[in-house]
């Protein structure tokens, strides 16, 4: 169940056990942290939830105006709940929100209003005003307001730390295949189906499916990659353009042509697209003739199926 706002949580879930972050990417951390509370929970006999925010306080505050998510809210919601919690509470980060004390919100949020039972956070949670409270804040304050607290530790996959931060860097840096290994699945852009330039399928021969990028979602590096489309794998160009020129447009766009599907099959304009990122196959290049792009065009295709056919998309 999603909950918008901590004041009024229904009583079924006052009591439980709750975990606090931001969760962006619900990553192989976050899920760490997630197990752990489904294991207290089940231990105390209670329920099992999440305490999250939005939108990132990074943002609000103006720490970071470039800030950008690894996933949407609902997304994000989606995935926590499917790991098995009972319940998420959505918190409105505002500036008023933001201005409680590390106090204020332990004796507010967690005991006044949650009850909580028991608190889960990661090793580098901060809360409070000027995010002056943190781990050790809570370890000592729990038992004076009437909750126990278990913070999880730095977790490492492969010898390599699991931060939001350091996945966004290697997403940037088109190293979508490490980034999934790190998020526990591939990285996804998602949006509804637009009108694009209607040259791929007529000139080019390769009619694709187009989504605009999502606003302040983290954005790869621009190029080809292999994806993968609900059961249908193809290919995909992010950036500016997939042709001779550049294009006007404002903002950058995905193109997905999908091997599977008919070519001559109608596009279902505004159709949800959610595309999964595999290999990077090369970076976005400007082409100054149709005859050079459309050679390349059938050279990923030959890359990307002997990939598929020698199950190296993973590689």
């Amino acid at each position: 169940m999603i909950i918008f706002g901590y004041e009024n949580l229904p009583k079924e879930f006052l009591g439980a056990a709750i975990a606090i972050g931001n969760f962006d990417g619900v990553h192989v951390g976050h899920q760490e942290i997630i197990k752990t509370t489904l294991g207290i929970a089940k231990e105390k006999g209670c329920k099992a939830g999440v305490l999250t925010f939005d939108p990132h306080p990074n943002i609000m505050l103006g720490k970071n105006s470039a800030h950008t998510m690894l996933m949407p809210l609902e997304e994000r919601t989606k995935k926590l709940i499917a790991l098995g919690l009972d319940f998420v509470v959505v918190v409105k980060f505002t500036a008023e929100f933001s201005s409680l004390t590390a106090s204020e919100f332990m004796q507010i949020v967690l005991q006044d209003s949650l009850k909580a039972k028991h608190i889960i956070t990661g090793y580098n949670f901060r809360f409070g005003a000027k995010g002056i409270g943190d781990v050790n804040h809570l370890a000592k304050m729990a038992s004076l307001l009437g909750f126990s607290f278990t913070q999880v530790n730095h977790i490492k996959h492969s010898h390599y730390d699991v931060s939001s931060s350091y996945i966004k860097e290697l997403i940037a840096a088109g190293r979508t295949l490490l980034a999934a290994k790190l998020l526990g699945e591939p990285y996804k852009i998602a949006g509804p189906i637009i009108k694009g330039r209607q040259v791929a399928g007529s000139v080019l021969g390769t009619p694709t499916a187009n989504i605009d990028f999502p606003e302040n979602i983290t954005m790869p590096l621009f190029g080809v990659y292999l994806v993968k489309v609900a059961e249908n794998w193809g290919l995909a160009n992010i950036g500016w353009c997939r042709g001779v020129q550049m294009d006007e447009r404002k903002t950058p766009m995905l193109e997905a042509h999908l091997f599977d599907l008919e070519t001559n099959a109608p596009v279902a304009y505004g159709k949800h697209l959610e595309v999964e990122l595999f290999t990077l196959m090369r970076p976005e290049h400007k082409f100054h003739e149709l005859a050079a792009l459309k050679y390349a065009i059938e050279g990923d295709k030959v890359m990307a199926r002997y990939l598929l056919r020698n199950k190296l998309s993973w590689a």
